[in-house]
């Protein structure tokens, strides 16, 4: 946490989110897949190969310790951070609001993930504190980009 009581913008949209659709290749050889299953396989090897790296301190204050399928068109990233709401005056309201309204802009607008938003699948950020407990969770869907485009 800095001086200010104000959480980095690190935290807010790993920089990460690129990796995930690397594997992939370029724009030109995805195609959108209709079948659930399919992209159920797609995203759980995804989360796979991206479990080889963690944890990954992703900054000072923020630890990236997991990835999952966690549904239908779903990917689940897990963070553990330093801190617990207590240092942040008891609550994780205004950090949560401002993750999810990062998150669903880098979703929406980050042309590396192409392919899951082509896809329909969602992301999930979970974020726990330093005693590993449960802090908050936001997500980011297609839905949100339809929303994001009519302001």
């Amino acid at each position: 946490m800095n001086k200010n009581n104000k959480v980095p913008i690190s935290i807010l949209m790993p920089t990460l989110l690129m990796l995930m659709s690397q594997a992939w290749g370029s724009e030109n050889k995805l195609w959108v897949l209709e079948d659930d299953a399919q992209i159920n396989e797609a995203i759980s090897a995804a989360a796979q190969a991206m479990k080889s790296d963690l944890p990954k301190q992703m900054d000072p204050m923020t630890t990236w310790i997991g990835a999952d399928n966690s549904g239908r068109r779903s990917l689940l990233y897990t963070y553990q951070l330093n801190f617990t709401a207590n240092d942040l005056g008891g609550s994780w309201s205004a950090v949560a609001r401002g993750v999810e309204k990062n998150n669903q802009a880098g979703y929406c607008t980050n042309p590396g993930i192409f392919w899951y938003r082509d896809n329909d699948v969602a992301m999930e950020w979970r974020y726990l504190d330093k005693n590993r407990e449960f802090a908050f969770q936001v997500k980011a869907s297609l839905s949100d980009c339809d929303a994001l485009e009519s302001f």
